[in-house]
């Protein structure tokens, strides 16, 4: 599970980004979650993947 998530708006769509752990890959990198329109929408789901990260 990636420890790291950040939000950005890329071409006009809000994309929640999850750093990928180094032990996946040579080298540590961020994937996109997915995008969407509408900041709110995007904002509660980074929001909700912070607070499981917390819970954790």
């Amino acid at each position: 599970m990636p420890r790291t998530y950040r939000l950005k708006c890329m071409a006009g769509r809000w994309h929640v980004m999850a750093m990928k752990p180094a032990t996946d890959a040579p080298e540590t990198g961020w994937l996109s979650l997915g995008g969407c329109a509408d900041p709110v929408t995007a904002t509660r789901v980074y929001l909700a993947l912070k607070r499981r990260k917390d819970r954790r």
